[in-house]
């Protein structure tokens, strides 16, 4: 038996199951340039409205952002969720983030703001958390500008993007700055810790494996990143109280799977308000599949979630 067949996947995601993109040091600027094409083949969509911006950021001018908004929303008071795409801090956004922002656009006839924020190994970390931190900043302190209700800005992520949400909301609570009001974390990087059960077994998994984390990692941290350690690993932050409320979903067969337990189970320790949608049958990135019985389940709890600290 094939080591990637002998997992048991949900039938609408066995197609992906032999999906492994290289993480090849040397190769990741040539394959950053090409998936820079993906911004321009970004399809328009006859339910949202399309612009494009730029966002201030420490250390450079700016870093681009699309944002699409629902024609029906709210023109002054719009809900918001700033969008950060997956990829292992390494690669650019695949067609299906754009797919995911678009999607949460329409279902919440909301904004959403989609930075294109700094990769590896050119731009180590912190760049990408001080990316996505002045992306949340920027949107906060300009919500009048851009019509959104700034009590009702939420922050969502996949992996690399998980991690980019659960950090920004550290560093907010930690500045004293008006918070988000939700972070969903999709199949999040929150923990760094390489001997995890999930991280010993899952070798060989598709779309992300604990071999191809070493790759990411080995890319993205330097010897000396100069940040705190929970901008990396969330999970080993000291305090973890007085957080934005959570939804975190995992993958069955994931080697990041119990990093994201663990961060549900301290955040609930500490305090928080946090739910956890352990999805089977799944593989890191299942959510790839936006046609499938397995995206539209947890689309429906992702929203449900976002409409609740919309609310409050």
């Amino acid at each position: 038996m094939s080591k990637r067949t002998k997992y048991n996947y949900c039938k609408d995601l066995r197609i992906y199951s032999y999906l492994n993109p290289p993480v090849v040091l040397p190769l990741l600027p040539f394959m950053q340039l090409t998936m820079k094409s993906f911004y321009l083949t970004d399809l328009p969509d006859k339910h949202l409205i399309k612009e494009k911006i730029k966002i201030p950021v420490k250390d450079i001018a700016y870093i681009n952002a699309i944002v699409y908004t629902h024609v029906d929303a709210d023109k002054t008071n719009a809900p918001c969720i700033i969008f950060y795409h997956g990829g292992g801090f390494v690669y650019n956004a695949a067609p299906h983030h754009f797919t995911l922002a678009k999607n949460l656009a329409k279902a919440l006839k909301a904004k959403v703001i989609f930075p294109d924020y700094r990769l590896a190994p050119k731009y180590p970390f912190p760049a990408a958390v001080e990316d996505a931190f002045h992306t949340y900043l920027y949107i906060s302190e300009n919500s009048k500008r851009f019509g959104i209700d700034k009590k009702r800005i939420a922050l969502c992520g996949d992996s690399a993007g998980g991690n980019l949400s659960a950090v920004t909301c550290l560093i907010a609570r930690d500045k004293g700055i008006s918070p988000p009001c939700g972070q969903v974390l999709l199949y999040p990087f929150v923990d760094s810790d390489p001997s995890t059960e999930s991280m010993l077994r899952f070798t060989d998994t598709p779309m992300c494996n604990s071999k191809a984390a070493v790759q990411y990692n080995r890319a993205y941290i330097t010897d000396n990143p100069g940040a705190p350690i929970e901008w990396l690993s969330p999970v080993d932050a000291e305090n973890l109280q007085n957080l934005p409320d959570a939804y975190i979903e995992t993958a069955e067969f994931d080697c990041l799977h119990d990093g994201g337990v663990k961060y549900y189970n301290k955040l609930i320790e500490a305090g928080n308000e946090a739910f956890l949608l352990e999805t089977k049958g799944t593989m890191h990135g299942y959510d790839i599949a936006t046609k499938s019985q397995t995206y539209a389940d947890c689309m429906k709890k992702r929203i449900e979630f976002l409409k609740k600290v919309f609310e409050k």
